[in-house]
């Protein structure tokens, strides 16, 4: 492999790291802002409730991918934060997938059937 992109790609992975070590404290701090921001909204709750279940779900989903077909008493997890780190890189990588998430986080603007939320 070429140095200059192997250099790259060691960046690249650093930089990664880094996201993910710093996603819960990212996010705890938009969704405080966005809900200080929507407060007394009546679909606040819906959309709350929403985003915990997305972000479930990709963590499901990640976790799953992460197992590879192990047994379940070998599997080996990540720690709380960079499984949470993953989970939202995964709702950000499908905005179709998890629109409550893509709302949030100022991708999407479309109303959902399932929450009633609308452009905010």
């Amino acid at each position: 492999m070429d140095e200059r992109l192997a250099a790259y790609l060691g960046a690249r992975f650093e930089e990664h790291r880094r996201e993910i070590e710093q996603a819960w404290p990212v996010f705890e701090a938009a969704m405080g802002e966005f809900v200080d921001a929507h407060r007394g909204d009546a679909t606040l709750g819906a959309f709350v409730a929403r985003m915990v279940r997305e972000t479930a779900v990709a963590a499901f989903v990640r976790g799953t991918m992460h197992a590879a077909g192990k047994p379940y008493l070998e599997i080996v997890q990540p720690g709380d934060g960079v499984m949470f780190g993953q989970a939202v890189e995964t709702c950000r990588m499908a905005p179709d997938l998890y629109p409550a998430f893509a709302l949030f986080d100022g991708r999407n603007t479309e109303p959902d059937d399932e929450t009633g939320e609308g452009e905010r």
